[in-house]
């Protein structure tokens, strides 16, 4: 009994960072703009995932250069869109970037089951979660993806999902090459 207690005080513990990030962003007014290496900031993402079957292929185009961003915030979007497709993907995993006229592109790309066209504006909601996915098999609260799109939106960005070429779901971070003045 004490260890499920413990289990479950873990469990709440975590719930509460999750919201007190969540808050934090939406209270953030400002964003700690720093020049960033972007091409490294992404590698360390891949980096830094916890141990996973899945293998993560990193597909960085040459020319990412530096963006002055918040690198905190957009390390915690992009690894939040890693785990997330670690638990899903059957093996796959891309991470790639480009530079576009717009700005930059980030997606992540996994062969896992994808997420059905009329479920992709829900998920960004908080707390909300797939019907496969609410076991506690998975883990998580429901908050990553929301999270995610907070910190993009904060850097004047957009998140999407589409579905992957790899067979599963893509998400798109699309960033202006400028930060908005906030």
């Amino acid at each position: 009994r004490i260890a499920a207690m413990e289990g479950d005080l873990s469990e709440l513990n975590n719930l509460v960072k999750e919201l007190l990030d969540m808050s934090k962003l939406d209270s953030a007014r400002t964003l700690q703009r720093t020049p960033v290496d972007l091409d490294a900031l992404l590698r360390d993402c891949c980096a830094t995932l916890p141990p996973s079957p899945q293998q993560v292929a990193c597909e960085l185009a040459d020319g990412l250069g530096t963006i002055e961003l918040d690198a905190r915030l957009l390390a915690r979007a992009v690894g939040n869109l890693l785990r997330n497709a670690q638990k899903y993907a059957q093996g796959g995993i891309v991470l790639s970037a480009r530079r576009t006229p717009e700005g930059i592109g980030i997606a992540v790309d996994d062969d896992g089951p994808g997420v059905p066209a009329e479920e992709r504006e829900k998920i960004f909601d908080p707390f909300y979660r797939l019907d496969r996915s609410r076991d506690r098999a998975t883990g998580g609260f429901g908050l990553g993806l929301s999270i995610a799109q907070k910190a993009v939106v904060l850097h004047g960005g957009s998140l999407q999902v589409e579905t992957s070429g790899l067979g599963g779901a893509r998400f798109v971070i699309t960033l202006p090459d400028t930060l908005p003045d906030k």
